[in-house]
């Protein structure tokens, strides 16, 4: 797997023909911290629920983590850290995800069942970004008081599914994720 690589503050990933602008200072987490970060937080969205652990562990088998990164570095005391995460999946074990819509479904629900979430979109939001069509979908987690939203675009194409996931608490940190976002560029 081509997990691509960042030059001047753009991730180029040649396998899949995309990149995206990053912003400067921000900090890109090697592959041994983003296994860190998705084991605990698998762990921490399925809890005890056996079925949802199956299914994570499902997803998993079948994606990869291409790029994690944050605004601030990890353990930073007294700041909602923003993040920025790309995300493939490969859809050839599940044929009856045909468009967009049906695999933002089928995270809703799969959302809908860990409880995290104080707010989920129940409709998708159609987005064209330099001439690609995004469906997007928002999911608002409420801690300590705090409203973090976490915003999937997701992209589907030959049979696989390109997630950019931004997560933000105000409207500094979603300004400088959307500028990110409206910068990638498929070939």
């Amino acid at each position: 797997m081509a997990y691509g690589k960042v030059k001047n503050n753009v991730y180029i990933n040649s396998t899949f023909g995309f990149s995206v602008d990053i912003p400067a200072g921000w900090y890109i987490q090697d592959k041994e911290q983003t296994e860190y970060l998705m084991r605990i937080g698998k762990d921490f969205v399925a809890g005890n629920n056996k079925r949802m652990k199956a299914a994570l562990k499902s997803a998993e088998e079948s994606s990869a983590n291409l790029l994690t990164m944050f605004q601030y570095e990890m353990g930073t005391p007294h700041v909602v850290n923003a993040s920025f995460v790309i995300i493939e999946e490969n859809l050839k074990h599940a044929p009856g995800i045909k468009t967009e819509a049906d695999y933002m479904d089928n995270v809703r629900k799969l959302l809908e069942g860990t409880q995290m979430y104080a707010y989920i979109d129940k409709k998708y939001e159609k987005e064209t970004i330099n001439g690609v069509d995004f469906y997007s979908m928002k999911f608002v987690i409420n801690r300590e008081g705090t409203d973090i939203v976490q915003k999937y675009y997701t992209v589907l194409r030959s049979r696989r599914v390109f997630n950019f996931l931004v997560t933000f608490a105000d409207e500094e940190q979603e300004n400088i994720l959307m500028k990110s976002i409206h910068s990638i560029t498929f070939k």
